[in-house]
């Protein structure tokens, strides 16, 4: 299990709701891209996070691409030796490797714009490399989105489960 995220093209109806489809219309997915998640959350769902749909408006999608382009020219990844825990020994203590991995030198721009979250099906916490393929992802997710919408008569939704 983890964290699944979604972004769908709904069609608008007459009373100002709309409609979708979860098998044709999907526009966008992620998956355990929890500062992806936090930033709908905070900034479309009212602080809700509840698995429901909730339409994203354009400015919405703007103001993420834009978070994001910022967060990525701003995040120089650099190798650096990393602790991680490798394992239990027989008497159930932790055991430990240095490890060389791809971080983000100084994060307090990500913090700031992007930060990342935890929950039990969340993912890592990081700010790394897949922290960066996250920032790209959806750059690459709300620009094609915004391109390819028509904000009269279509919106876009967002969802997620875990």
């Amino acid at each position: 299990m983890g964290l699944d995220m979604y972004l769908f093209r709904a069609k608008k109806t007459p009373n100002g709701g709309f409609s979708y489809n979860y098998d044709t219309d999907e526009v966008g997915y992620w998956r355990k891209a929890n500062a992806i998640h936090k930033w709908f959350v905070d900034n479309v769902q009212n602080g809700e996070d509840n698995c429901e749909a909730y339409e994203v408006s354009k400015e919405a999608l703007e103001k993420l691409l834009n978070n994001c382009c910022t967060v990525l020219s701003k995040c120089k990844l650099v190798e650096k030796d990393v602790i991680e825990e490798f394992g239990r020994n027989e008497h159930g203590e932790i055991i430990e490797r240095v490890v060389k991995k791809k971080v983000i030198e100084d994060t307090s721009v990500a913090e700031k714009i992007l930060p990342t979250t935890d929950g039990f099906f969340f993912g890592c916490t990081d700010y790394n490399e897949w922290y960066i393929d996250d920032i790209k992802n959806t750059i690459e997710i709300i620009s094609d989105t915004l391109k390819n919408t028509n904000f009269d008569t279509e919106t876009i939704v967002y969802c997620s489960s875990w």
